[in-house]
């Protein structure tokens, strides 16, 4: 399967990102800078793509089966809180219009990631994806911020 990672390089994304060459996918990893080419024969393709402050490359989704968002920014108290939607609504919503721009269909399913701290502190019973969300930080509000990001019909 194609896939085109967002955040390759963070926290969760090496992690992701090794799993997912290891189970032979090809990966179009995307970071702010793109490192070095590896000499491995199973290296993903580096696309440096900064999400908050550039368009999408030209045909960067091209072919690609799904869209695994990790790109963001974790919340630090001491930063601006500009800095912090920027990094996350601002950056996931223009992924979602350069997905929606895309001329060649099919679209790819587009995977987004966060906490569950979405929803809170934690609660004794299970959770639903359809529990309603109560974040408590700006960090556990970066999933309500890209729920406002509505799919766009594609236009004929």
């Amino acid at each position: 399967m194609k896939l085109l990672l967002t955040g390759a390089t963070g926290e969760l994304g090496t992690g992701l990102l090794s799993t997912l060459m290891g189970d032979g996918h090809e990966v179009l990893a995307t970071t702010r800078r793109a490192p070095p080419p590896s000499p491995r024969a199973s290296a993903p393709t580096w696309i440096a793509w900064d999400l908050v402050r550039g368009p999408a490359p030209t045909d960067v989704l091209d072919g690609a089966d799904a869209v695994l968002h990790l790109a963001g920014k974790k919340y630090d108290a001491l930063a601006p809180p500009e800095a912090f939607a920027s990094a996350n609504v601002d950056a996931t919503t223009r992924l979602l219009d350069a997905i929606a721009a895309r001329r060649r269909a099919p679209a790819p399913h587009v995977v987004l990631f966060s906490t569950m701290y979405v929803y809170g502190e934690g609660s004794p019973a299970p959770l639903s994806e359809s529990a309603r969300p109560a974040p408590r930080t700006p960090s556990r509000a970066r999933t309500v911020g890209r729920s406002g990001c509505r799919p766009r019909r594609r236009r004929r």
